[in-house]
């Protein structure tokens, strides 16, 4: 689930960039 985990990585990098 390549696409799960790169949404979650993105998600994660956005909500730390915040």
């Amino acid at each position: 689930n390549i696409r799960y985990e790169y949404n979650k990585i993105l998600k994660n990098y956005i909500e730390n960039n915040v």
